[in-house]
């Protein structure tokens, strides 16, 4: 089994993007504009993307259960 290490400068700026993404920050795409550092710039947009792509499951998975809620409670005859 092969560990792979990830580089500590994308996975600080993959939490970064998150976290700022998660707090819904105005100043987010202006970071990731001026950001020089490759690795920082390119953990910062991954970690954007997988807070988007989590708010978006999440979303979802909310108006599954609300149809399901719906659903339930209609009788067909």
């Amino acid at each position: 089994m092969s560990e792979e290490t990830v580089d500590p400068i994308y996975k600080k700026g993959f939490e970064h993007g998150y976290w700022l993404q998660r707090g819904n920050s105005k100043d987010l795409d202006g970071i990731i504009e001026r950001s020089n550092y490759g690795q920082y710039k390119s953990g910062l947009k991954a970690g954007k993307k997988e807070a988007v792509r989590e708010a978006v499951r999440a979303r979802l998975q909310d108006n599954s259960e609300q149809s399901k809620d719906i659903q339930a409670g209609l009788d067909v005859d």
